[in-house]
């Protein structure tokens, strides 16, 4: 028989709750509902039976955020060595970054901003640090850059274009804005204490935040492929793709995690 979690007992469960999942459920959880709720009425505590569970998706939360570390490490020596320490001459990816000052400063802040959301977003998605003040903090550093950096990105394509004309344009400010969106919405649940909205919210802003990060991948694997994006100026079909899903497959593997894991949690 499949297992299901429709009425799997969870943390914050109550002694008819847990009645009432057990009298609702399938065999398999009927033997979880009843340890459970064994459980609450002897300690008066949270679910054996969840807490099993959690040590499993604490190991699982560890290797994602060590795998989304080490490919932002690559992501930050690709900025660093790309554009930090030739800013002047790459004009190529980044046309009239060699005149006005201002532009040298927006992008400067969009990169940086992007590096500090890369370094410090994982943490909140620690299992250890969510419950206390490190969380809450480090949040609202990375919120405050996600804002800040969409802004700078917005305000550089604004004045200066993107190597990969209106197709990239557009598609870079959409992502942009919807940054900010769901930065801001994020920070509004949070200071409300929306705990399940914040949390989803939150979900859907790291995805935008780690997109660029996937931007290069799309692009590693294209070198591999014998593509060379500067042959085509950044105009060529698969650019115009890439342009598009670097932030909108993430946004989708977002709502899948919402939907599939964080509602069962």
């Amino acid at each position: 028989m499949a297992t299901t979690y429709t009425f799997w007992p969870y943390d914050n469960d109550s002694i008819d709750t847990l009645k009432e999942k057990q009298l609702n459920n399938a065999a398999w959880d009927e033997i979880a509902c009843d340890i459970a709720l064994l459980d609450a009425k002897n300690n008066d505590s949270k679910c054996t039976v969840n807490e099993k569970r959690k040590p499993v998706q604490d190991k699982l939360a560890y290797l994602c955020i060590l795998i989304i570390w080490l490919l932002g490490l690559y992501f930050i020596y690709y900025i660093i060595d790309t554009y930090f320490t030739n800013l002047n001459k790459n004009v190529n990816t980044l046309p009239k970054l060699e005149y006005p000052l201002t532009h040298k400063i927006l992008i400067v802040t969009h990169f940086i901003g992007g590096i500090i959301i890369m370094l410090i977003g994982p943490i909140q998605f620690i299992p250890y640090f969510r419950k206390n003040i490190i969380h809450k903090w480090n949040g609202r550093i990375y919120l405050s850059c996600c804002l800040i950096t969409s802004l700078a990105g917005l305000i550089f394509i604004c004045v200066n274009g993107t190597v990969g004309g209106i197709v990239m344009d557009i598609a870079f400010a959409t992502s942009g804005i919807l940054l900010f969106t769901f930065g801001s919405i994020t920070w509004y649940y949070g200071y409300y204490r929306k705990k399940d909205k914040h949390r989803n919210w939150a979900v859907r802003t790291f995805a935008l935040g780690i997109a660029p990060l996937f931007y290069r991948i799309l692009y590693l694997f294209s070198y591999i492929g014998d593509y060379d994006p500067f042959e085509y100026e950044f105009k060529g079909i698969l650019d115009y793709i890439f342009d598009w899903t670097y932030f909108l497959l993430p946004l989708i593997v977002a709502e899948i995690i919402i939907k599939y894991v964080m509602q069962k949690r």
